[in-house]
């Protein structure tokens, strides 16, 4: 077993007590106690982001930070619809001694930010939206708010899991755009997907 291995297990009661107790004193709910190291996913979109050669990133539902805090690149943004959320994502994403930039809102495909970013990245939520919603939201970010060879990562789970299932295909009819599949198998049958601007091809990992 490796030092680092060692200094991981070591730490991790410190991390989950310190997340649990900030939680509690923002008054949110204990299912944002678990830690990015216990969601395969996050953190095969964060190897996936770190290997891009891009500078800017947005996440819309941020939630707590555990993505945004692990990338690398120089400009990250995090929006989230709950402030107390985005008081914790600051605190936990300080304590990780990583920088982000964080902001409340409730989006909608006429509320985005302002911004014009290389990857955005929408996970954890999109299965709460109607179809016809989502579709006019990820066809604006890629339309209006993303670099000319930028891409969007979004997640799709199973009906009975969330109220929608989403065919990526589906969110980018029309539009010059290349699908792939990120990652392998995860619990609920998430599956993640990278969607690029153009017709350049998308290596998964």
């Amino acid at each position: 077993m490796t030092s680092h291995t060692l200094s991981y297990y070591a730490l991790e009661p410190v991390r989950r007590v310190f997340r649990l107790a900030l939680l509690q004193w923002f008054g949110l709910s204990k299912w944002h106690l678990a830690s990015a190291e216990n969601k395969p996913y996050i953190k095969d979109i964060v190897a996936y982001v770190n290997t891009l050669p891009y500078q800017s990133v947005c996440e819309l539902g941020c939630g707590l930070g555990d993505i945004l805090s692990r990338l690398k690149m120089p400009e990250k943004y995090g929006f989230d619809v709950n402030p107390r959320v985005i008081r914790v994502a600051k605190i936990l994403t300080m304590f990780r001694r990583a920088k982000a930039t964080y902001a409340v809102l409730s989006v909608t495909a006429e509320n985005l930010p302002s911004l014009k970013t290389d990857v955005w990245i929408l996970v954890n939520w999109t299965h709460e939206i109607e179809p016809a919603e989502l579709r006019s939201i990820v066809q604006n970010i890629l339309g209006q708010h993303t670099t000319d060879d930028g891409c969007l990562i979004i997640d799709s789970v199973p009906p009975g899991i969330g109220r929608y299932q989403h065919d990526p295909g589906s969110l980018v009819a029309g539009m010059e755009c290349s699908v792939c599949r990120l990652g392998g198998d995860y619990p609920f049958d998430r599956a993640l997907y990278v969607i690029t601007r153009g017709e350049r091809p998308v290596q998964s990992t």
